[in-house]
């Protein structure tokens, strides 16, 4: 390989290292023996499987396990409130979000407002890529635990 090249390839490398990382961030977990609590036991880029059931579009978990679609609007990749709102009741105490894998999905001024409002009213709020809020949601004790997980970008 003459010095041009490598001075080619070099780059090009990274490059393709940097999409591998980004689009390539996964988290297998194993729950603790005994346990029945509702677990994420795989996530990856479009694939999360809780309590042995594969999902491969964005979701919600609500209080109690219930696992539904979410209806966030792909073409914007924005958050809105009526896409939360209609989850929420009385027994949210801890709100997880879950932006992508790279973490695609914006909040909107009208979003931070609801959430902010949450916070003011004791309702815990984490908000981040999908990797770090599947881990987040795995650790956090599932009474009145609501997750909404965008599974791609």
């Amino acid at each position: 390989m003459n010095a041009m090249n490598r001075f080619l390839v070099v780059p090009i490398l990274l490059i393709g290292l940097s999409f591998a990382t980004a689009c390539g961030s996964s988290v297998d977990y194993t729950p603790p023996a005994g346990s029945t609590a509702t677990a994420i036991t795989h996530y990856s880029f479009g694939k999360m499987t809780i309590d042995g059931k594969d999902y491969d579009g964005d979701l919600t978990l609500l209080p109690g396990g219930e696992v539904k679609s979410w209806p966030i609007d792909l073409g914007t990749h924005m958050l809105d409130p009526g896409d939360l709102v209609p989850l929420l009741n009385d027994q949210v105490k801890t709100v997880i979000i879950g932006t992508g894998n790279a973490g695609a999905v914006e909040l909107g001024d009208e979003m931070q407002k609801l959430l902010d409002d949450l916070r003011k009213k004791g309702v815990h709020i984490f908000i981040d890529n999908t990797v770090k809020a599947v881990k987040k949601f795995n650790a956090t004790p599932k009474e009145g635990l609501l997750a909404c997980f965008h599974l791609n970008c």
